[in-house]
Formats: C-alpha cells, structure tokens, sequence
C-alpha cells in the first residue's frame, strides 16, 4: 500500500521554481532516496510534506488523503516525522528529555490526571520514559540520557535527532541528510540503524542525502532531482547508470 503520494507538486518563490510538477509514489515500509545536486528542491520537497510550505500548485498525499495545505501539527498527528539538515535539537534539555518532547503526541492524560497527580498519570509517564531510554539504546545513546544534548559530540546529536523523530511513533520517517558530518564507520552503523529501525518498527523511510554510498547501499528506489525538476527514476541499479544522473549529479560529485 502507498502511504506517500506528491502528484505534479510545484512551488515559486517569486520568479523561481524551486520545485517543478514533481511526481513521485511511496509505498509502506521502503527506503526511498531522493537526491540531486544542492539547491535541487530535495529539502523543499521535505518541507512541502511536512507542511512548513503551501505548494504553488499539486498535492501532497499521505495515505490517500491530501494534506498539502495543512499545518505542521496535524500532518505529524498523521504520522509523518522528520529530521533536519541543520540540526535541531533542545540543546539545553537533557538526552531523555529530547526524546520525551518528541512522543508528546503520544502522551495521553487528562487535566484532571495532571491536577491530582493520579496513578495514571504516573503510570503514563513512567512508560514513556522507559519507551525512551529503549530506543536511545537501540543507538547506543542511553548512557548518555542525563546529559545536556549540547554536550554529546556531533555524529550522537545526529542520532539523537532520528531517535526524537522516531519517538512520535511515525508511519513515514524523513531523514535530511542524517550521515552529514558523519566518518566511514559513523556512516556504516547508520545504514545498519536505518535498517533496522524500518523492521523493527514498520517505518517507511524517505531519506535527502549526498553520500552516494550510502544512498545506492540502502535505496530500494531513488528520485533524482535537477533544478528542481525530476530527471530520473528507479533502482540505485539504475540510476547510477542513467546518463542524465551522471551529467546532473553523480559526474558533479567526481568533479
């Protein structure tokens, strides 16, 4: 089943296209690459889903309703989540408590729980911090949880980002460059967390990045974007031997 749906989806900002008629289909539980040289439209696109943007023209779709034109909170509520290509984190707030802003969607209690500190209040809140600390372990950041989030070294803020992301429970999971910075083996380990963070929670991932080795190791399909324009499709296979890929980007990276 498709849970990610852009037909012909487009804006301006003034004179300038940043996005152009861009149609692409995503189906439940893939990893799914958009990439392109810088200034492409790949994080546009990102904010697009995400509604930061109102398209021009076109629509977004998650599973089957359009949600272009809605605002941030409400496609969250619908299961989208996403890290940014600068990173974003509380870095005042401790580790535990990045990850706990990010399930608060998933927080159920009652005024009148919260006013009389209640069992169940308690009970709420004790799960999730222990659903916390679990998928900090999962990225061997849980002996990090009581530390402010400015402290930890950048490649773990990295990870701590997709671990708050991924604490709102999501459906479709939205990683903007999440290896930048990142050396070989940070890189490596990261494909192997993305992998098993599809499985093992049954996310669909859609992935912005520029290291090439990583997307063409983990793809299952890729969207190649030119100015803003879609100019190929399909298996990393595929797209590495597309002759306008090469001219538009991948001839660009081994320039």
């Amino acid at each position: 089943m498709s849970i990610l749906k852009l037909k012909d989806l487009t804006i301006k900002f003034g004179g300038l296209i940043a996005v152009n008629a861009v149609s692409l289909h995503v189906y439940e539980k893939q990893i799914y690459s958009i990439i392109g040289p810088n200034g492409s439209g790949k994080t546009t696109i990102f904010n697009l889903i995400t509604g930061i943007y109102t398209p021009t023209s076109g629509e977004v779709m998650i599973q089957d309703e359009v949600t272009s034109g809605h605002r941030p909170d409400y496609i969250s509520k619908k299961g989208v989540s996403r890290t940014f290509q600068n990173i974003r984190l509380f870095k005042n707030l401790s580790v535990l408590e990045n990850v706990l802003i990010g399930s608060h969607n998933h927080i159920k209690t009652k005024f009148i729980d919260v006013l009389l500190q209640t069992p169940r209040k308690k009970t709420i809140e004790r799960q999730s911090v222990e659903r916390a600390r679990y998928l900090l372990s999962i990225f061997d950041l849980e002996q990090f949880a009581d530390q402010r989030a400015a402290n930890l070294p950048y490649g773990p803020q990295r990870k701590l980002e997709i671990v708050r992301a991924l604490a709102s429970a999501p459906k479709l999971l939205l990683l903007d460059e999440p290896a930048a910075g990142m050396n070989p083996n940070e890189t490596e380990d990261l494909m192997q967390l993305i992998r098993r963070v599809r499985n093992e929670f049954d996310v669909t991932v859609l992935l912005v990045e520029h290291d090439m080795g990583l997307v063409m190791q983990i793809s299952e399909y890729i969207t190649v974007l030119d100015h803003g324009m879609k100019i190929a499709q399909g298996t990393a296979a595929e797209v590495q031997n597309n002759p306008a890929v090469i001219e538009a980007y991948l001839g660009k990276e081994s320039a």
